[in-house]
């Protein structure tokens, strides 16, 4: 973001993946997840081959590996893994910077296994 404003350009840039076409999604098994699915598959040709329920359970087609595929309506919080959410995490607006690593061991400190 560049003076409050949301810069689409830089964004596609940097995550190029999330319009290219025909690729493998894993959808949340609710509302909102069906809806994102329904959506990529119509408008960009993404498969769905699994689902996710946001820390419990992965259902995923046999043969595939979850960083092959974009994670729909959950976010996913490791290096290798492409995922698009609308959840609200970040904490504080000026400490932009995720760390994978540091969320990872904080997961960990709270005995939450990743």
């Amino acid at each position: 973001m560049n003076d409050d404003k949301i810069n689409y350009d830089e964004i596609l840039e940097k995550y190029p993946w999330l319009l290219a076409e025909n690729q493998n999604a894993i959808i949340s098994p609710d509302a909102d997840g069906m809806l994102c699915g329904l959506f990529m598959s119509h408008f960009l040709g993404w498969k769905i081959v699994g689902h996710y329920d946001n820390g419990k359970n992965l259902i995923l087609k046999k043969g595939m590996s979850a960083n092959e595929c974009v994670f729909l309506d959950s976010e996913i919080y490791r290096s290798n893994i492409k995922s698009i959410g609308h959840h609200i995490s970040l904490f504080r607006q000026n400490n932009t910077n995720i760390s994978h690593e540091k969320y990872r061991v904080e997961l960990q400190k709270r005995g939450l296994d990743i």
